[in-house]
């Protein structure tokens, strides 16, 4: 089987593209031959990606309105009837509602003069109250592709009310690397990261991943200065890049100064960087704010394959440990209850072991070894012509006429 990736893909500093890198990674082992078409315009043309070792062709920059290029890109990679084209798509990445709609016909029509098989991965499901005209995009995506494949109930329950098919949605959970630095000495992995050592005989929390305003920083920072008042001896450590608020990253700088006891390490951590900093902390945060689309949460997925004992706030994003930690989840933007759950984690070494028992369990049902094979199911069933294979609706204007989105 083959499969041409549609997607943003590292080095670009993107979670999508982390992402589609462990799944083109893990699917590899699988015995699939695979390629990526991508998203973003680096100026390499053609490079091996660093992590799966597959090839990557550039071919459009997302700026524009029109994705044409995509199709001559995958046109060109050459398509057979043992050909799945898989588009990771997220509306930061596809800016262009009618633009994204064009490039789904061409490769629907590709494909289907083919043989091959069209697989949508939507990372982001908008709800119509903050985005009123998007309902009828994600009907027509779910309506031409041969599967739509979204991360939780949340997503597919939102899909479906909106319109769409709901025998081409497909919940496959997001994947969840799974640490191997596991069991080596604090002092060593701190270290591997730059940071001082002695940090190693304090209670250590990190918030893996970007710093941007829906994590709710600020937030978490009034937890912090909270918490320390019951557990002296703990230290935050923020670890990652700005993404999109170079302005809010100085903002978040400025308060974990004045808080105190908060390590700050301004950079992209690489795939061993990040398992090493989560190996050698003692509880994960996600402080997240309220959203009006649902996603799920990447940096919880890491948090997982470590089996690190994890608070978090009631969004949809983190519904997975909304529903696995109901005692660890708080409102969004109640910092006492935050900081109360953190004291829990931090000093009750029961409560502890029983949240990283329940989040190491989550992640080895949902390691992208499962995960792969999950999408390599969907793909066999696509393409032997047991599911999805049916023509698109002949109207792509509105697959239920008068039926409104909203």
């Amino acid at each position: 089987m083959r499969l041409v990736m549609v997607s943003r893909a590292p080095p670009a500093l993107c979670g999508i593209a982390e992402y589609a890198s462990m799944l083109v990674e893990a699917l590899r082992g699988l015995g699939v031959e695979a390629s990526f078409v991508s998203t973003v315009v680096l100026g390499e043309g053609r490079y091996t990606e660093p992590y799966s070792g597959v090839e990557v062709v550039e071919c459009f920059r997302e700026e524009g309105p029109v994705y044409s290029g995509v199709v001559r890109c995958v046109e060109e990679l050459g398509l057979d009837d043992d050909t799945v084209v898989h588009i990771q798509h997220d509306y930061s990445i596809f800016r262009s509602d009618e633009g994204f709609l064009e490039l789904l016909r061409g490769l629907r029509g590709l494909v289907d003069r083919a043989g091959s098989a069209l697989v949508v991965t939507m990372h982001t499901v908008s709800h119509p109250i903050a985005y009123p005209e998007r309902p009828r995009l994600q009907r027509l995506v779910a309506g031409t592709a041969h599967a739509v494949v979204v991360h939780s109930r949340l997503m597919e329950y939102e899909l479906i009310v909106e319109g769409a098919p709901a025998g081409r949605i497909r919940l496959i959970p997001h994947g969840t690397p799974l640490n191997p630095f596991l069991g080596r000495r604090r002092e060593h992995l701190l270290e591997r990261l730059g940071l001082d050592p002695g940090l190693a005989g304090y209670r250590l929390v990190t918030t893996p991943g970007f710093i941007r305003p829906n994590k709710g920083f600020e937030f978490l920072l009034e937890a912090f200065r909270l918490l320390r008042r019951r557990v002296p001896d703990a230290r935050l450590i923020l670890a990652g890049v700005p993404q999109r608020n170079p302005a809010y990253f100085e903002e978040v700088r400025r308060l974990a100064e004045s808080v105190g006891g908060v390590v700050v390490l301004e950079r992209f951590l690489r795939r061993d960087e990040m398992n090493a900093l989560l190996a050698a902390v003692d509880a994960a945060v996600f402080p997240y704010r309220v959203e009006p689309f649902y996603s799920v949460s990447g940096a919880l997925h890491t948090a997982m394959g470590s089996g690190l004992a994890s608070a978090c706030t009631r969004v949809a994003k983190l519904v997975e440990c909304n529903e696995a930690l109901p005692q660890l989840s708080v409102e969004a933007g109640d910092a006492r209850g935050l900081a109360a759950a953190l004291a829990r984690l931090l000093l009750d070494a029961e409560e502890a072991r029983k949240a990283s028992e329940t989040m190491r369990r989550m992640g080895e049902e949902t390691s992208w070894a499962r995960t792969a094979e999950r999408h390599l199911r969907l793909y066999e069933a696509l393409l032997s012509g047991e599911e999805g294979l049916e023509p698109p609706p002949d109207s792509l204007g509105d697959l239920h006429g008068a039926r409104a989105a909203s």
